[in-house]
């Protein structure tokens, strides 16, 4: 039989001839002698790289082109997935560890194309858009990563790739890389500012006492720090603006 326009043109002029065509292939596929044959001979073809390559570009522009195609394939997809007799056939050979371990290895290195990877990226996301924007605000303004992603509810690492736009689904209205260099700077101070265990007084005091020549040991007991800490407040390497 043949295909492509000729056929296209057969099912405009005979609607039934399509669902005539369609009991007669599920028919066929009803027999495994047929199902073998056919599977042996779409091995060789689908083994080609640039067949499959092929293949997946005029999918994808079908998909860009056609915006009902996607609805009538999911719906195709639903309907055959409501039969118990498929869903438990194709439940089945989705346990089938070595069908699991084909499909892994074809899946090892696939080039998706970009809106597939979009598709993907803005299922996995764990934040709305809103959540997002105010997350950075938030960020922008001092709060930390570490904060915000306990107020959120996710985890240290999705909070920065929100923050910072390191995933397509975070992407859009990225703060730019000065912006988030200062406020990374900031964060820091703050940060340094908090962990602090001596008062702008007590470093006053600290480097008076050293000045007058007490023992770096004495001083470290006196205020209840390591005789390290002492060493660094007076040579200024830590407490800088005191």
């Amino acid at each position: 039989m043949k295909g492509g326009s000729p056929l296209r043109r057969r099912f405009a002029a005979e609607p039934g001839a399509r669902l005539r065509l369609s009991q007669q292939i599920k028919q066929a596929w009803t027999d495994p002698q047929f199902r073998e044959r056919m599977s042996e001979a779409t091995k060789p073809r689908m083994s080609n790289p640039e067949t499959r390559l092929h293949l997946s570009a005029i999918i994808a522009q079908k998909f860009k082109e056609d915006t009902t195609y996607r609805e009538r394939v999911s719906v195709g997809v639903r309907s055959k997935l409501s039969d118990p007799e498929f869903r438990e056939r194709f439940l089945r050979a989705c346990r089938d560890p070595s069908r699991r371990a084909k499909i892994s290895a074809a899946a090892t290195g696939r080039r998706w194309p970009d809106y597939m990877k979009e598709r993907f990226s803005q299922q996995k996301r764990r934040l709305s858009e809103e959540d997002v924007q105010c997350a950075r605000a938030s960020f922008l303004r001092g709060e930390s990563i570490v904060a915000l992603a306990f107020t959120s509810g996710v985890s240290y690492t999705t909070m920065y790739r929100a923050a910072y736009g390191k995933r397509r689904a975070y992407r859009r209205d990225a703060p730019s890389a000065t912006a988030l260099r200062a406020a990374v700077d900031r964060n820091r101070k703050t940060a340094a500012y908090k962990r602090r265990r001596l008062s702008t007084i007590d470093v006053q005091s600290l480097r008076l006492s050293r000045s007058n020549g007490v023992a770096f040991s004495k001083i470290a007991r006196q205020f209840g720090v390591s005789k390290k800490t002492v060493m660094n407040i007076v040579a200024k390497k830590i407490y800088k603006d005191d």
